[in-house]
């Protein structure tokens, strides 16, 4: 779909908007959530690899912060 000067002004990608909407909201929220495994226990699970928003295995209070 040509959007003609509105197609420039899609920005980068938004590290925390896990669900691809273009907007860090809730629903970002809630899959983070769903994801969480607590520090240094380990990585989460594939489908929640985007949630390690600092990438250090885990997804923890210091990933939710990030949010």
């Amino acid at each position: 779909m040509n959007m003609g000067a509105y197609e420039s002004l899609k920005g980068p990608p938004l590290p925390a908007d896990l669900n691809g909407d273009c907007t860090v909201n809730d629903a970002d929220f809630r899959l983070l959530d769903a994801c969480k495994t607590g520090p240094d226990l380990g990585a989460p699970l594939l489908d929640c690899a985007n949630a390690d928003l600092d990438h250090d295995d885990d997804v923890d209070q210091s990933d939710f912060g990030l949010l």
